[in-house]
């Protein structure tokens, strides 16, 4: 059983693993400052980035548990906040049919010592999927690549810890808006080992920059 202790995932023996969605928040987000710039030149209040962002958050939280309970116990009469989310799963589910394998898996990998959880392993026409599901206010393009980072890594992990290197068909995150609309990014194998690489890469950025952190900038 993993659990959260000081920002890292610990297993039953005391073991640490870095958080897979900590490793790859070292990947810049320019999009997000000219985002908070313009949302403080609209406002006129330099802190509505922090506010609108938690907003969000909890708006997004509150989908999420709507989503992954809908594959235990389906409801058809969403909240009111809830239902552009729930028209867009569900159009998603019609165009994309699946039943889920396992949900909320927490994944490690004893090599590179990180762990994350994904949201499902998916079962789609005989296949294992990994797919994340993500909410935004409107969807506007891609994914972001720390997303693909992001479930990259949990392949990863899975396969190494079920010994079973190239088991996962595709790893895809799913993005559900409040306008009722959703958008899904499926990758396959083929550039699968230059995302790892990817992850590997910031991974080595992620523990450089903390180690560096905690001695001091000024040393």
């Amino acid at each position: 059983m993993m659990k959260i202790v000081k920002g890292q995932y610990q297993d039953d023996e005391g073991g640490l693993y870095d958080r897979v969605t900590s490793i790859v928040g070292v990947l810049a987000k320019p999009g997000l400052i000219a985002w908070a710039a313009k949302l403080a030149a609209e406002t006129g209040d330099p802190t509505s980035h922090t506010k609108e962002s938690q907003s969000a958050k909890e708006r997004g939280t509150a989908a999420h548990l709507w989503i992954k309970q809908q594959y235990v116990a389906p409801d058809n009469n969403p909240p009111d906040d809830i239902l552009p989310y729930h028209t867009a799963w569900n159009r998603w589910r019609e165009n994309w049919p699946h039943h889920p394998i396992v949900m909320e898996k927490t994944v490690r990998h004893s090599e590179h010592m990180y762990a994350g959880t994904m949201d499902m392993l998916a079962d789609h026409e005989g296949k294992q999927f990994i797919v994340d599901f993500k909410t935004t206010a409107k969807i506007k393009g891609r994914a972001w690549p720390d997303y693909r980072l992001q479930v990259e890594a949990y392949r990863m992990a899975l396969e190494h810890e079920n010994d079973a290197p190239g088991s996962v068909a595709g790893v895809g995150i799913v993005t559900f808006d409040a306008h009722g609309e959703y958008r899904m990014d499926m990758w396959e194998n083929s550039d699968a080992g230059v995302v790892q690489e990817a992850f590997r890469a910031a991974l080595c950025l992620y523990r450089w920059n903390r180690a560096y952190s905690r001695k001091g900038y000024h040393e």
